[in-house]
């Protein structure tokens, strides 16, 4: 009998996955991988850490490194595929703040809507501590973690959020809502090159430099000139900053912010539409 081994979860690599020296080309995928006792093992896959695709690993298939799928992972699925259900890879539906996979933090950048982590009542700038009990601290963990998971099945989740714990069970799905970021109605100005970045005035906002008439902007009464220093409590230094809030925001969301006007500073509330066509 073969024993799978354990996962090492202080590595960024996936132990269970199975790795041959035999030669594999691309005819042999789905073919079974056996030991020298004829045991079959597992199933010959493609596979890459940086793609999903179906074709994804196929240009190492000629350099002597292959990779199956260990028996034990098919046999796990085996009565999903009986019944002739696709089976996708669970999505939990959120982006980190961070792009660096394996020297980065766990923050989470965004939270898509209507997701399982949406659901459960996750925010932007949660920070994930363990998933099924496992700790981690970087996002190739993480991934470590979800790249076994396919849609249907749940994933038990630990967030920091401030000082407080909170614990959440999600069932992943095989889709997420398409995305849509809500329209303001305003162009930023052409800022100087302040601060060694273009676009960049500290402490002072962003200029407004057009309002699209019948925009949630112009409803609201903002005007060229006006300075956009606050969008949804959060201070804005550039219009890149401000793009980036304003595209948190879905259609038909609220939103708070501050507009420096004639030296004073003026607090309104946009309920943010569609893009127009």
């Amino acid at each position: 009998a073969y024993e799978i081994p354990k996962r090492d979860w202080s590595s960024d690599v996936c132990s269970s996955d199975l790795q041959t020296d035999a030669k594999v080309s691309p005819v042999n995928y789905g073919g079974a991988l056996v030991d020298v006792d004829g045991t079959a093992i597992g199933v010959l896959v493609p596979l890459s850490p940086q793609d999903n695709t179906p074709v994804a690993g196929v240009e190492w298939y000629d350099s002597g490194i292959g990779f199956a799928i260990p028996l034990t992972d098919v046999l796990a699925t085996l009565d999903r595929l009986k019944q002739g259900k696709d089976l996708r890879p669970g999505l939990a539906g959120f982006t980190f703040s961070s792009t660096d996979m394996f020297g980065g933090d766990t923050k989470v950048d965004r939270i898509r809507y209507d997701s399982p982590m949406y659901r459960a009542g996750f925010k932007d700038g949660d920070t994930i501590l363990e998933l099924d009990g496992h700790k981690v601290t970087r996002p190739a963990q993480v991934r470590h973690v979800l790249g076994s998971k396919i849609e249907g099945d749940k994933l038990a989740i630990t967030i920091q959020r401030g000082d407080e714990t909170k614990q959440a069970e999600l069932t992943l799905v095989g889709e997420l809502a398409p995305f849509e970021a809500g329209f303001l109605g305003v162009l930023p100005m052409r800022e100087k090159v302040r601060s060694g970045e273009l676009g960049v005035v500290s402490g002072e906002g962003v200029g407004i430099r057009w309002v699209y008439p019948d925009s949630p902007a112009a409803k609201i009464g903002l005007k060229p000139r006006d300075r956009i220093v606050k969008f949804r409590d959060q201070a804005i230094t550039s219009a890149a900053q401000l793009i980036d809030q304003v595209s948190r925001v879905r259609p038909t969301e609220k939103a708070s912010l501050v507009i420096a006007r004639d030296g004073k500073e003026q607090t309104f509330e946009a309920t943010l539409v569609g893009y127009p066509a």
